[in-house]
């Protein structure tokens, strides 16, 4: 029998797709695909803004917080002038229209400089990298006046709406931080800017209604110094609460000498001129819009500077009593020392600055102490540092006298003082110097060697000095004579050895006198004569000597070709 196959008929709704259905299907699919692609573009390139956007913000964010760490007054530290005016016209368009009422600030201290890579607000850009993009921060500050707030207003809080000081009178602080950072959905770069108004007053108040102006007294004398430091400007501020701005301010009495007030601010400032210690007293009064005033009495001391007077290096015996005073002059009293690193055994005084005690019994060592003063003024502090040793005994530092060889006007000489053995004891280890050598002399430190070229006729009489190790010194006159050659000048009169006359007692004349032609046209001069003596241009030295005490005189004739020279001593008893 036949086999026959059946077939057996799909169930309704599964029948297959004919080919064109499936192509009509594909277009369609496509078509909807291409319409969706530009939008999830735009989504992620949008949601991409928008995470940078929120970075930008948070960094402009942490920017016024770092401004407003820094206390008012120094928001301008370390910006230069000019670095802060190249920053501001470098500034984008965004920021611009912020600084366009602000008026500019730098650091006083740095008129015209470039400097601001360094100021706690620089006036360069800071990077800042999160994420793998770099954010470029920028501060700007300045200054922005801000009006009061009306009683009927809506509140009592400043805007930035306007920073212009022509139209109200609260001052402000303003810092701009402006953050740019390179993005696709920015042409250059994307801009966020942000701000803050910092007041540099102790209580702004914005309220209308203002209590009169009270001046705020300052409990203590105000104290200046008298000094010859060209950067030494001291400014005291007056201050105030209370009262409608603006306020003016005036005194009565006398400012110290060198000292002015600015109308308009309070701040007294100026370089004080007078001597001290001299008290002025001074009313100072403050008067706002209203002519409502307070006034109140301040005092000012002036006193001349603090100088501490460097003690000399010392040299001490191991196991003996020592007794240095130190002495400082000007300031305020009382004054206040103190010492660091003193020799074992030895102390300063706190009120008096005398160093007393008693120095090690063995060892040798050479110690650095320093020596400081403070006075009771601003205050003010002055320091010296000097070499102590303190070791066994040794002999005493002596100089033998020296009379070196004569010399002839225009011939190198040089005088060995070392080889000479003129120095003895002490420790070994010798530094030499000199003072009063004739014109173009010079001695070797290390050597004793004095040499060079003397220039013109004369006697001259020089001070050498020898130092050993330890700081011991000793010193001898030294007396250079020196010919002239041919018929050259020379000071003959007085003669050159040394010259004794008492004080209070008339001395007979001595007429100066020399050799050579055209005596009308001779010109004396001396320097380093007794008090109360002179010399007239003729050479005729007279006079009733006052003070006691040896004198080194220098007389000196021109005759407008030539000069010669005479150094002698004279003491007056």
């Amino acid at each position: 029998m036949p086999t026959h196959s059946a077939t057996t008929a799909p169930p309704p709704g599964d029948a297959g797709l004919s080919l064109l259905e499936v192509l009509t299907a594909l277009f369609v699919i496509s078509t909807v695909m291409a319409g969706a692609a530009p939008f999830l573009v735009t989504s992620v390139a949008m949601s991409s803004r928008q995470r940078t956007d929120q970075v930008a913000i948070q960094v402009a964010n942490d920017g016024l917080e770092r401004a407003r760490a820094i206390r008012p007054r120094e928001l301008p530290e370390g910006r230069g002038e000019a670095a802060a005016e190249e920053q501001w016209k470098a500034a984008p368009a965004e920021v611009e229209t912020l600084l366009e009422h602000m008026e500019r600030v730098w650091d006083e201290d740095l008129p015209g400089s470039l400097e601001g890579e360094q100021a706690p607000l620089p006036t360069t850009s800071v990077p800042v990298e999160i994420n793998k993009t770099t954010y470029e921060v920028d501060f700007y500050v300045g200054r922005c006046w801000q009006s009061k707030a009306v009683a009927s207003g809506s509140g009592g809080t400043p805007t930035e709406s306007n920073c212009d000081k022509a139209v109200s009178g609260v001052p402000f602080y303003r810092v701009v931080v402006g953050v740019r950072w390179k993005h696709a959905a920015c042409a250059d770069k994307c801009v966020y800017t942000a701000s803050t108004l910092i007041s540099d007053a102790e209580d702004p108040v914005f309220d209308t209604v203002q209590p009169p102006p009270k001046v705020i007294d300052e409990p203590n004398t105000l104290v200046v110094y008298v000094d010859t430091d060209p950067q030494y400007r001291p400014e005291y501020q007056v201050k105030s609460q209370g009262g409608r701005l603006p306020l003016t301010w005036s005194y009565t009495g006398t400012l110290p000498p060198g000292l002015a007030m600015d109308p308009d601010s309070g701040l007294v400032s100026g370089k004080p001129t007078a001597k001290g210690s001299v008290n002025y007293d001074v009313v100072i009064k403050v008067t706002d819009k209203d002519g409502r005033s307070d006034d109140a009495l301040f005092k000012w001391l002036v006193v001349d500077d603090l100088v501490l007077t460097a003690p000399t290096d010392q040299s001490t015996r191991n196991d003996t009593a020592v007794d240095l005073p130190v002495t400082a002059a000007g300031g305020r009293t009382p004054l206040k020392w103190t010492a660091t690193e003193l020799p074992p055994g030895l102390a300063i005084d706190p009120s008096t600055g005398r160093i007393t005690g008693r120095t090690a019994t063995t060892g040798a060592q050479t110690y650095y102490p320093t020596i400081t003063v403070t006075d009771s003024g601003a205050p003010r502090t002055r320091s010296a540092k000097f070499a102590w040793y303190v070791g066994p005994l040794t002999t005493p530092l002596t100089l033998a006298d020296y009379t070196p060889a004569p010399a002839t006007k225009g011939t190198f000489v040089s005088y060995d003082l070392g080889k000479e053995n003129l120095a003895s004891g002490g420790e070994p280890g010798y530094t030499w110097s000199a003072t009063d050598l004739p014109e173009d002399m010079f001695i070797d430190a290390s050597t004793g060697i004095i040499y060079g070229t003397i220039k013109y006729a004369s006697q001259y009489v020089a001070t050498v000095t020898v130092t050993d190790k330890v700081g011991q010194r000793a010193s001898i006159y030294v007396t250079f004579e020196v010919s002239a050659g041919g018929s050259d000048m020379r000071v003959i009169a007085p003669s050159g050895d040394p010259v004794v006359t008492r004080a209070g007692v008339s001395m007979t004349p001595i007429d100066a006198d020399a050799l050579g032609p055209q005596k009308a046209f001779w010109t004396w001069s001396a320097r380093g004569l007794p008090p109360g003596v002179s010399i007239t241009k003729g050479g005729r030295l007279s006079g009733t000597p006052t003070k006691p005490g040896t004198y080194r005189v220098t007389l000196t004739v021109n005759n407008k070709k030539d000069l010669a020279h005479l150094v002698f001593l004279w003491t007056v008893t």
